[in-house]
């Protein structure tokens, strides 16, 4: 995506983005600006593959047609003005908001959150601008057809990684409650409580003879109906806590009720638990060879090999 912050639009960069990047104009925001502006979801069930949060779409009060760079940008304006209210917009319009995640890109690695982290990160209005890159042939813009527009018009190329990486660099997001010795599947493990910036609470299972390389098994807790009544998911549980029970590891349970069910894409608040236990590198285990768990490099681990159960 072609990105920058919505304080710093123009009506050239809007032109810009219509000519150059081809792909729909959005406004990534925060969930308290798009409160605050009253944009309510464009659907009430969100059934897309990435279930990017679209709110109705809005032009200014004062527009004539709206579709213009320059009224397009009056509206970019006016969305990341906090003077601006609901009666500033009309529904529906030619500029698209986005409702970026709580946590940003240590809770969903996408481009909604990367690019309100990046304003936030600068001091911004927590409002972005993005818009995807589409090449002549109307095709997806790839990162080798990135790197040549990059080239082509002077401007910085960011990786979502890079943005996960300073982050966990520089905020802490997860804290320890409590620990304590229990009785878990026949054996003594330890369990260790975490808290993290949205009040979840998650538990790690420490099994001991641990290895150099944690075997490490990520779990999204449900309810127990929902568990014992799915035999796939009741079965990976089970064989991956006999394999920590004779190899040694960590099975952690994240809470995850409160957010979306990406789960390649939500492994930040997992990731920070484990650098907190001072883990680096990992066997990650896992019941599907071909999944892909995106970005955990981004959170400066090293994932030295999947264990398929």
């Amino acid at each position: 995506d072609l990105v920058y912050a919505a304080t710093f639009s123009t009506p050239q960069k809007v032109n810009f983005m219509a000519k150059e990047a081809r792909g729909l104009i959005c406004t990534p925001m925060t969930k308290k600006t798009a409160q605050r502006l009253e944009l309510a979801p464009m659907v009430n069930n969100n059934d897309s593959a990435h279930e990017t949060a679209f709110t109705v779409s809005v032009d200014t009060a004062t527009a004539k047609t709206g579709i213009s760079a320059a009224e397009r940008n009056d509206c970019i304006e006016l969305l990341a003005s906090p003077l601006s209210n609901k009666s500033d917009f009309v529904r529906p319009g030619h500029i698209f908001p986005l409702i970026a995640k709580d946590g940003g890109v240590l809770v969903r690695t996408g481009h909604t959150e990367g690019s309100v982290d990046l304003c936030t990160l600068a001091g911004l209005a927590p409002v972005a601008v993005i818009c995807e890159i589409i090449k002549d042939d109307g095709t997806m813009a790839r990162r080798d057809d990135l790197e040549l527009f990059k080239k082509e018009h002077n401007l910085k190329f960011i990786y979502i990684s890079d943005i996960v990486e300073y982050r966990l660099a520089n905020e802490k997001l997860v804290t320890p409650l409590e620990s304590c010795e229990i009785d878990f599947f026949g054996i003594k493990v330890e369990k260790i409580t975490f808290t993290d910036h949205l009040q979840r609470e998650h538990t790690v299972i420490k099994f001991y003879n641990a290895n150099k390389k944690e075997n490490v098994k990520f779990h999204n807790i449900v309810s127990d109906l929902e568990l014992l009544t799915n035999q796939g998911q009741y079965k990976s549980l089970i064989n991956s806590i006999e394999f920590l029970k004779k190899n040694g590891g960590l099975l952690i349970f994240l809470d995850t009720k409160t957010i979306s069910k990406e789960q390649a894409r939500e492994f930040g608040i997992g990731a920070q638990i484990l650098k907190s236990l001072g883990v680096e590198s990992i066997n990650l285990i896992t019941s599907n060879k071909d999944t892909e768990f995106v970005g955990l490099s981004g959170f400066g681990l090293n994932v030295a090999k999947k264990i398929v159960l």
